[in-house]
């Protein structure tokens, strides 16, 4: 995918699409990842329903496992509402856990949000 390419080679924070409207005079500028965030809420709309429908999406580079390969979705909800939470023995790398946080505070997600 296009958008993939743009934002794995470090432009995903540059303008992928200006939206100018004659009728309303509105001018709407996207990011890379802006866009991509929209296909992707686009997308689990189309396969699951309205029902799923999201509030925010962000791209992170690694998501947290363990060394067998299972996601670990209650954690990452942990950290994102605020929550106390213990990292397991078996997790595969613990810095993920960082990078995570870095994303959320960035966009303000969760219990980062200053709003």
């Amino acid at each position: 995918m296009a958008l993939d390419k743009h934002i794995q080679d470090g432009y995903g924070d540059q303008i992928a699409l200006i939206y100018d409207s004659p009728v309303t005079q509105t001018v709407k500028k996207y990011t890379f990842f802006e866009v991509k965030a929209e296909v992707v809420k686009l997308a689990v709309r189309q396969q699951i329903g309205t029902v799923a429908s999201l509030r925010n999406v962000v791209m992170v580079d690694r998501l947290l496992k363990t060394r067998s390969g299972k996601t670990l979705r209650k954690l990452m909800r942990s950290i994102s509402d605020g929550e106390n939470y213990q990292i397991p023995s078996t997790i595969d790398d613990e810095s993920i856990v960082d990078e995570i946080k870095a994303v959320l505070k960035k966009y303000e997600i969760g219990v980062y949000n200053t709003k």
